[in-house]
C-alpha cells in the first residue's frame, strides 16, 4: 500500500481559487514505478503529466523525484438543449437536483444524469466544458477560455444531421 507523506489516504490539499500549485513527488518504493493523478487542477495544456502510467504519463520510477504543476480552475458544463440531473456529491447521494448548467470547483466531483429529449429537434447536441478563469504559463490571467467539447447524437434517421463539428460556438454572459 502506498501512502502520502506516510498517512493513508494522505492530507487534503487546499488551494485558493487560481493559486499555482506545484507538487513534488518522491517514489520510494524501491523497485515499483508509480503514476499520479490529481483532481482540480488545469494542466494548462499539459495532460501527459498526469494519469495512468504508459497510456498518459511515463512512471515515477523507484528512486527518482517528479514535479507536477498545474493551476486551481473552475469548470462550467452544461448539455446544450438539456437538463442535468446531479444525484451525489463529492461521492454522497443527494435528493436530485435539476440544473441547466454545472460549475464545478477544483476537488469537487458530481454524479450527474441526462434524461434523453422525447421530441428532439436535430440529431446532435453538444456537452460544453469550459474554464471559467484560464492562465498563461506565466500564471497571468487571459481572455480566452479553455473550452472541452463532446457530441450527444440521437439515432432517429429523420432528424436533420445538423453538423456541429462546422458550427462556431458563441459563449455570452
Amino acid at each position: 500500500m502506498v501512502s502520502i507523506n506516510g498517512k493513508i489516504p494522505g492530507d487534503t490539499i487546499v488551494v485558493p481559487l487560481g493559486a499555482e500549485v506545484e507538487m513534488n513527488f518522491m517514489n520510494r518504493l524501491g523497485t515499483r514505478s508509480l503514476s499520479v493523478h490529481v483532481h482540480g487542477l488545469d494542466k494548462m495544456g499539459l495532460w501527459y503529466t498526469d494519469g495512468v502510467a504508459f497510456v498518459q504519463q511515463c512512471p515515477i520510477c523507484p528512486n527518482s523525484e517528479f514535479v507536477n504543476a498545474g493551476i486551481a480552475a473552475v469548470l462550467l458544463v452544461w448539455l446544450e438543449g438539456h437538463f442535468l440531473t446531479i444525484v451525489a456529491a463529492d461521492g454522497v447521494d443527494i435528493k436530485p437536483i435539476q440544473v441547466d448548467a454545472l460549475v464545478i470547483f477544483p476537488g469537487e466531483r458530481y454524479d450527474i444524469l441526462v434524461k434523453g429529449l422525447t421530441t428532439p429537434t436535430q440529431k446532435n447536441y453538444r456537452f460544453i466544458f469550459e474554464t471559467l478563469e484560464r492562465f498563461d504559463y506565466a500564471f497571468q490571467p487571459v481572455d480566452n477560455k479553455s473550452v472541452g467539447l463532446a457530441n450527444l447524437q440521437y439515432e432517429d434517421p429523420t432528424l436533420p444531421d445538423t453538423d456541429i463539428g462546422n458550427i462556431l460556438l458563441t459563449i455570452t454572459y
